[in-house]
């Protein structure tokens, strides 16, 4: 009904055929999309910024009609350089607004190395290579968000070459943003239904290193029994868990290839990510069990399938759990996206990270054949049980609440509507809006604008426009804060 479980693992994509790659535009670096609005409203928004405002700089922070001043903390490290952490952005953007420069600067133009490994890997040209492997930042997203009530600037990517460390990112980031919007969905639902926690558990299980070197010699059939030993965990773990055919587990995978740290070094590893919920398909409805698992118990079953299909393995395997939970703190939110992420992410992301530090030598290619067969490789989430259908599953819960609620008619609701605006006399988005002070010829482009996210708390925003840089150049001028993610030390650092 759902499709074969499972399916949709990795695949190799030939890269000895890649289409010839688009000419540069001669004016890439001035070539920026604008809103028919956006020259006008430039003359608007910045004296707004400084004029309109009791804190001499920012638009206020309104938040249920109170105004909040408190100043914002700062920690000063050496050099007298103010850097935060992600908590003190999201608690500055509401007081503040703000421009970041994202996580992955690094992605979007990666170092010379990483452009030259490329070239030689492929056999490309040095203008081909670089065209393939660079981004442009074509301006940048101004958005109102609504959580912070205020503005957040941060950098349009666009011209991604197919290669381009940052297009594969956004891949993995779209893919985990829609795995986690729907588990977040669920567990809210749930919310009033189990009293206790629902965890993601997530799970690694390695194969020993000389395993892991096959690879080089038969790239395809190690990939073939590595998926052989998970299937047979994945119905060991059924086997514990339930107690006839109308119940499933919920559960994903990737198949990792290759170690983080240095992507040249084979390392096959499986990223396993278990829902503590099992789906009752006769009863449409979930039970939860203890998320909790032996690792003792883990090791010894993990060894003892991979000893099953030949592999020899070490006295002790290497199996680590940790637990994740699925609910709206912001915390538990942000390491749920990077867990996903990470799980999804392309082995062209970590090439890079390693060219930031290393050079590239001819001795890296001493087994091309190997990283055309790793790169062409396609590290896709596979999706088990009530996985698979997920939004199936909302689709009829929503229905479910729908019939428990009773819910005024449409005739209802329209009289309500009536007598709030005669008792208040005006629509409560209007009024918020009044609250900043905001000129009536910016009403039409909030209420214009786009449904977007925040990429400061990842909470709901409007998209108003793209703005050139020489706007955030007159922005930085008139106070406003500019932050990029400094990676080595995991805080933002103002420019």
């Amino acid at each position: 009904m759902y499709g074969d479980e499972g399916q949709g693992g990795g695949r190799l994509v030939s890269f000895l055929s890649l289409p010839p790659a688009p000419s540069p535009h001669p004016d890439l670096n001035n070539l920026v999309f604008k809103s028919s609005l956006s020259n006008e409203l430039d003359d608007i928004f910045l004296p707004l910024i400084r004029n309109k405002s009791p804190d001499d700089g920012q638009l206020p922070y309104v938040h249920r009609g109170d105004m909040h001043v408190a100043p914002m903390h700062l920690t000063d490290t050496e050099g007298g350089t103010a850097t935060l952490t992600q908590k003190e952005l999201i608690d500055l953007h509401k007081h503040e607004s703000v421009i970041i420069q994202t996580h992955n600067d690094i992605l979007i133009d990666p170092p010379a190395p990483f452009i030259e490994f490329i070239q030689n890997l492929l056999d490309l040209d040095e203008e081909m290579a670089r065209i393939y492997s660079t981004a442009e930042i074509e301006g940048y997203y101004r958005i109102f968000c609504e959580e912070g009530q205020h503005f957040v600037y941060y950098p349009k990517i666009s011209f991604m070459g197919r290669l381009n460390p940052y297009r594969k990112h956004k891949t993995a980031k779209r893919s985990s943003s829609r795995i986690v919007k729907s588990l977040l969905n669920l567990t809210g639902y749930l919310q009033s239904k189990i009293t206790k926690g629902v965890y993601l558990i997530a799970l690694e299980l390695t194969f020993p290193k000389d395993f892991s070197y096959k690879l080089l010699a038969s790239f395809d059939n190690t990939i073939k029994k590595a998926q052989e030993c998970f299937k047979d965990f994945y119905n060991w773990l059924k086997s514990t868990k339930l107690k006839n055919k109308d119940e499933e587990l919920g559960l994903c995978q990737n198949l990792h290839l290759w170690s983080t740290k240095n992507p040249f070094e084979p390392h096959v590893h499986f990223h396993i990510n278990i829902v503590n919920l099992i789906w009752k398909r006769d009863e449409k409805k979930f039970i939860r069990f203890s998320p909790k698992l032996d690792v003792d118990q883990l090791q010894s079953v993990w060894k003892e399938i991979l000893e099953k299909h030949g592999i020899e393995t070490p006295e002790s395997v290497d199996v680590h759990v940790r637990f994740i939970p699925i609910n709206n703190e912001w915390r538990n939110k942000n390491d749920l996206f990077r867990r996903f992420r990470y799980c999804s992410r392309s082995v062209i992301l970590d090439f890079c990270r390693f060219f930031e530090e290393n050079e590239f030598s001819d001795d890296l290619l001493s087994n091309k054949e190997y990283l055309i067969n790793l790169f062409s490789y396609v590290n896709r989430r596979v999706n088990y049980g009530w996985f698979r259908y997920i939004n199936r599953i909302l689709q009829l819960l929503d229905q479910i609440k729908a019939e428990e609620t009773d819910d005024f008619t449409k005739e209802e609701e329209e009289l309500i509507l009536k007598d709030l605006e005669r008792l208040h006399g005006f629509d409560d988005e209007a009024e918020e809006l009044k609250r900043f002070e905001i000129p009536i010829e910016l009403f039409e482009l909030f209420y214009n604008a786009k449904e977007w996210y925040c990429p400061v708390c990842g909470g709901k925003a409007k998209l108003l426009d793209v703005v050139t840089a020489d706007t955030i150049d007159k922005l930085i001028n008139k106070g406003i804060k500019y932050y990029k993610w400094d990676q080595n030390r995991h805080r933002w650092v103002l420019r």
